[in-house]
């Protein structure tokens, strides 16, 4: 492109002034007192976390100014514009291919309250036995608006009559219009009790053996981002964006600004009629988000060990513990889970499982198209559309009506083991964890149900080594001072890492990205409205992110080829209709492995002047690590009969290898070689 970008976003909005501020102020005290044989703590402690920035919404518009090889009607002259290749000859004629703009930008001021009380006690039972008992009178805050206008709640039971009522964003209250509504859009506790509990035994009373382990609860609040969409449709936030395959002239685009498109639809033939403001149908985009009004859920973490020590020869130190954690009221569409939102199960706006095969609410008709709805088989018109089976149809259209609840959990377990040793000339550092980390979000693929969602976190990594390892060579050589100069003092430093690839299923989705399509020769001449598009509309009934997942013929980590790592032949998709596997066996990526190696030594010149000479060499052993050239190598493709139902695997062109590591890691990985020099004075 020959003309400036206009994408930036108005971070300086509306002020001029880039807004961001985190502040954490905060205070603790702490009073210890010995009684006999018990260490009594109490203390305070509180503490108010807080964010103020600025959302950077586009109040001054976007505008995107390429065709992508079509052209698009314009709906004021009612004739396609533009050229489709050319978009410098749309920036000079002024064709607009894409705008968005917002009626505000939000200077969001938030921030939650932690408040606790504590007590704990050291108790000495015996010169063998140390039990730690503790507890906190805590009160953990969700995050709230500091400006006094709060976070926004949804009412399911005030949506209609709202709507008729002319209330915008119907079902959505917060504190400034309802006084009933927190803040904080969710309800908080007064206090939480955490408790927490310890115990240390010296098996021989020698202290070479020690058996010790632990229990406790503790409270956290999630971050910031869970929480800002709802400040921002309580703010009535709105964002336009001109629909797809729509142009207008620049010219035209004060037209469409009248109170943000409500002037004009732009949508499709057939998709307007609702009475009142539809935002879905109109040009504004974007869903609505709040808070459930009844959850008073606040993230919750139980975490509990089992660890034996074990003194060896050479002052070395063998460890051995189970660990684990379970976590529970999390945000259904937050972040904390799996380190993404999944806003699947918060909309309470998806079409249901089988609705599309039922009588549109809106015609009475039932089409035998699910692909394509408007369009029976025969090629005679049902007037349907998707958007009228979303269950806030009139007051919404499609878009996206989330109502976020605490209502995911996770979990951890693993067994670590570790071997130390850090006196002498040579320490040592080795440690080996076997780990499993599941989660509810892990897989984001059926909205409905959170049972199939359950599973590897992106985060785990069965196994892991760690190493770090040092020696100190020192005066080896008694020789002449130049000798014993050069030759004594040298220190030798490495490290060696391996842990085993994450889940595939997590790198290359749930269902490695399986495309289904009609086989094009085997729809009949008959059929008219029938495109070779198949997706969940016509497997399930539905288009909320119901995800197909494929099925196993076989097992797809036995039969490998050298350098393979998943037999893409065993997955296939399941009959039209049913779902597939759930319970697939872990399917590991790549390995990592690192070595890296350091040589320095420190040469004294005179009083506090010396100089260090260092060499370093990282993947010293010049190791490459296995890759693919691409996500296509994990990616499923399936053609389907039309007629018969029957399916087919169909090879993929950009994927020559399915399932194999085709390619070797090369810059800047490869080995490296760092000299230092360092003098001090």
């Amino acid at each position: 492109y020959t003309f400036p970008d206009f994408s930036q976003g108005d971070d300086y909005e509306p002020s001029g002034i880039y807004q961001v501020r985190k502040e954490v102020p905060a205070f603790a005290d702490n009073l210890t007192k010995v009684i006999g044989p018990h260490t009594v703590k109490v203390g305070f402690f509180t503490q108010n976390t807080s964010n103020y920035q600025g959302g950077g919404q586009q109040m001054n518009g976007i505008f995107s100014f390429g065709g992508g090889g079509n052209t698009w009607l314009d709906p004021f002259l009612g004739y396609n514009i533009g050229s489709p290749n050319n978009p410098t000859a749309n920036f000079v004629t002024g064709t607009v291919y894409g705008y968005g703009e917002a009626n505000k930008s939000l200077n969001s001021d938030m921030a939650y309250q932690n408040t606790a009380a504590y007590l704990n006690d050291n108790w000495k039972v015996s010169r063998r036995v140390t039990v730690e008992i503790g507890a906190r009178f805590e009160h953990v805050g969700h995050w709230y608006d500091r400006t006094g206008n709060g976070m926004a709640v949804f009412y399911a039971n005030r949506v209609a009559s709202d709507y008729y009522a002319g209330k915008a964003e119907p079902g959505f209250y917060w504190h400034a219009i309802d006084s009933g509504v927190p803040l904080s859009g969710f309800p908080n506790r007064l206090f939480f009790l955490s408790p927490r509990f310890g115990i240390s035994y010296d098996v021989f009373g020698t202290g070479k053996t020690v058996v010790r382990g632990g229990w406790g609860a503790y409270r956290w609040a999630d971050q910031y981002n869970d929480y800002a969409a709802s400040l921002q449709t309580a703010t009535n936030i709105q964002s336009y964006g001109l629909p797809g395959q729509r142009a207008v002239l620049e010219g035209e685009i004060g037209d469409i600004n009248t109170a943000l498109g409500q002037s004009l639809n732009l949508a499709p033939a057939g998709q307007a009629g609702s009475p009142g403001f539809v935002p879905g149908k109109q040009g504004i985009s974007g869903g609505e988000e709040g808070a459930n009004p009844t959850d008073y859920g606040m993230p919750l973490t139980y975490t509990w060990n089992l660890t034996i020590d074990q003194q060896l020869p050479w002052n070395s130190l063998f460890d051995i513990a189970y660990v684990g954690s379970s976590s529970s009221q999390m945000d259904d569409n937050g972040e904390e889970s799996n380190g993404s939102n999944y806003a699947g199960f918060a909309n309470q706006n998806k079409v249901p499982i089988g609705a599309f095969f039922q009588p549109d609410p809106a015609t009475g008709n039932i089409s035998d198209n699910p692909e394509n709805l408007g369009t029976n088989t025969d090629g005679s018109s049902t007037h349907n559309n998707e958007a009228d089976y979303h269950p806030y149809n009139i007051e919404y259209g499609a878009n996206s009506v989330n109502m976020d609840s605490m209502s995911f959990a996770s979990n951890y377990n693993a067994l670590q083991a570790s071997w130390t040793k850090r006196a002498g000339r040579f320490n040592f550092d080795f440690n080996f964890t076997w780990q499993k980390q599941l989660g509810d979000a892990a897989f984001q693929i059926n909205p409905f149900y959170l049972q199939p969602n359950y599973g590897v976190l992106n985060v785990d990594r069965p196994f892991l080594f760690n190493s770090d390892y040092i020696y100190q060579f020192g005066n080896v050589l008694h020789s002449n001072a130049i000798a014993d100069g050069l030759v004594n003092g040298w220190t030798i430093s490495g490290i060696t890492s391996w842990q085993q690839g994450g889940s595939l299923q997590q790198a290359d989705g749930a269902n490695f990205g399986l495309g289904l399509s009609y086989d094009a020769s085997t729809i009949p001449s008959t059929v008219s409205g029938v495109g070779t598009g198949l997706g969940s509309n016509t497997y399930y009934g539905t288009d909320a992110g119901l995800a197909i997942m494929p099925q196993l013929t076989c097992n797809p980590k036995s039969g490998l080829k050298s350098n393979q790592i998943l037999n893409m032949s065993c997955f296939i998709a399941p009959p039209v209709g049913q779902q597939g596997g759930q319970n697939f066996p872990f399917m590991a990526n790549a390995a990592y492995w690192e070595n890296d190696l350091g040589l320095y030594k420190t040469f004294n010149i005179h009083e506090q002047q010396n100089i260090q000479f260092r060499i370093s060499a990282f993947n010293w052993l010049n190791h490459p690590l296995p890759e693919v050239s691409g996500g296509s190598q994990f990616q499923l493709s399936d053609s389907v009969n039309y007629v018969t139902r029957a399916i087919t695997a169909v090879p993929l062109a950009n994927s020559p290898d399915p399932g194999i590591l085709n390619e070797k890691t090369g810059a800047p990985t490869q080995r490296i070689l760092e000299l230092n020099l360092k003098y001090s004075f």
